[in-house]
């Protein structure tokens, strides 16, 4: 069963080849680590895939589908996942660095540990997200609905942009300069998964 599930991924990957496959439909697919680094896959439907280690580097993801996707450890630095449903994805400790989240959807999401430095999340919907130990360096969250968002041990600095009103310490989040020089430095050695390419 293994063998069959492993040729029809490598089949499927054998197919998307191209700059632009926008609308692919990868539904329910089991793809761990494939890679589709700056293609256009505007509208494609990658829910509840399997897409663990996977790179969307610099990839066009708007109106994109991952609802209850598998991305931990993906590498998404620089996608434009603009308006895209990532209701119930699991995204713990991806990449997600200067990637465009603006009126995504990430309720529900499970983002522990995730990579969000100068992401922007302009306007995007967080209700109920996990992003326990995210580093938020510099991203942009003006707007953002956060309502029951999960943000203890999260670490953010001066260039962090939050909603008005929002007390990102009160949530359990706290600024990089708490942290000792050595763990400082912690968090800029463990860095997030880099692309394979």
């Amino acid at each position: 069963m293994a063998a069959v599930k492993r040729k029809k991924s490598q089949q499927m990957r054998a197919d998307i080849s191209g700059d632009n496959v926008m609308g692919l439909q990868m539904s329910g697919e089991c793809m761990p680590a494939a890679g589709f680094p700056k293609q256009d896959l505007k509208h494609a439907n990658f829910a509840d895939a399997d897409l663990r280690r996977s790179s969307f580097r610099g990839t066009d993801l708007m109106d994109a589908n991952f609802q209850g996707a598998l991305l931990a450890d993906a590498f998404m630095r620089g996608a434009r996942l603009k308006r895209a449903n990532l209701r119930q994805a699991q995204l713990q400790r991806t990449n997600l660095r200067r990637t465009l989240l603006r009126h995504a959807r990430l309720d529900e999401a499970l983002m522990m540990h995730a990579y969000l430095e100068g992401a922007i999340l302009r306007d995007a919907v967080l209700d109920g997200a996990d992003l326990q130990f995210a580093q938020l360096l510099g991203a942009d969250l003006t707007g953002a609905s956060l309502a029951g968002t999960d943000l203890r041990g999260a670490v953010y600095n001066s260039k962090t942009k939050w909603p008005d009103g929002f007390e990102p310490m009160d949530h359990g989040a706290f600024p990089m300069r708490w942290l000792s020089d050595e763990d400082q430095d912690k968090v800029e050695l463990e860095g997030p998964p880099e692309d394979s390419e």
